[in-house]
């Protein structure tokens, strides 16, 4: 059993793994000002409440998208796990190789979700791409040859909407729903089809450019929680892993210890 940290912009996800098999998963908000202290207290409280010690773990893992907060994660799975985490970078074995000049500079979270989604969904000769749809909507490719070739990072789903209902006086922050119909009628319906369609048809044609640039289509896995709203509006197929990163994680895990 591992104990399984992702640190995000918006939240720090920690996942008890045993394998890939998730067996408790909780989330806290990334408090930039919060001290180490802080989060070994509310981490060991998670943990508390499903009956777990930091003692019970074989090892830990981090991955950080946020800089500021990954000695301090670092530190507090030291402190929780009396083991210093494996912390994710690109000089891990992951199963695929750099065809980009700076691999150093791509998102250790690309890098997770690439490893889960090769070693899961991966077919011989055959592209790997995956979306993440999060704080940014993070496009990562992985050619023929297991060669990193890279990818797009685009606003998220989110923080679009965020931005639109900020600056237009008229339009009222929304929850998305799967829309009803292509046309919306009212503003609320033109602002949740224009999202969830815009962002379908945008990946959607991501996808088809991708694959011509590659020469063949490739598999691909998106994650993310508003994935489900996307994904019927799609025509190209995905499939869905809501737990892609914390299953690469313990790939990733198991690969280098």
């Amino acid at each position: 059993m591992i104990l399984a940290v992702d640190v995000g912009n918006t939240n720090i996800c920690i996942g008890v793994m045993e394998g890939i098999q998730i067996r408790q998963f909780a989330r806290m908000l990334s408090r930039r000002q919060a001290t180490a202290t802080e989060y070994l207290l509310q981490l060991r409280s998670l943990l508390a409440k499903a009956g777990l010690r930091g003692q019970e773990f074989a090892g830990c893992i981090l991955t950080s998208v946020v800089p500021q907060l990954t000695p301090l994660l670092e530190d507090t799975c030291l402190e929780l796990c009396g083991k210093a985490p494996l912390v994710v970078s690109h000089q891990m074995d992951t199963g695929f190789g750099y065809a980009v000049p700076q691999p150093e500079l791509v998102g250790r979270d690309r890098l997770v979700d690439l490893t889960a989604a090769l070693a899961l969904y991966g077919q011989p000769g055959v592209p790997v791409m995956t979306i993440d749809l999060g704080t940014a909507t993070t496009i990562s490719v992985l050619d023929e040859k297991r060669m990193f070739r890279g990818g797009l990072i685009i606003p998220g789903v989110q923080t679009s909407l965020t931005a639109l209902t900020s600056r237009a006086a008229q339009l009222p922050p929304i929850p998305l729903d799967r829309p009803r119909q292509l046309l919306g009628e009212t503003p609320v319906d033109c602002m949740n089809t224009g999202i969830v369609n815009g962002t379908a048809a945008m990946l959607d044609g991501l996808v088809d450019r991708i694959a011509r640039e590659l020469g063949r289509r490739p598999v691909c896995v998106m994650t993310g929680g508003l994935s489900k709203f996307i994904i019927p509006c799609c025509t190209n197929q995905f499939i869905y892993d809501q737990d892609l990163l914390l299953k690469g994680l313990a790939i990733l895990y198991e690969k280098n210890c």
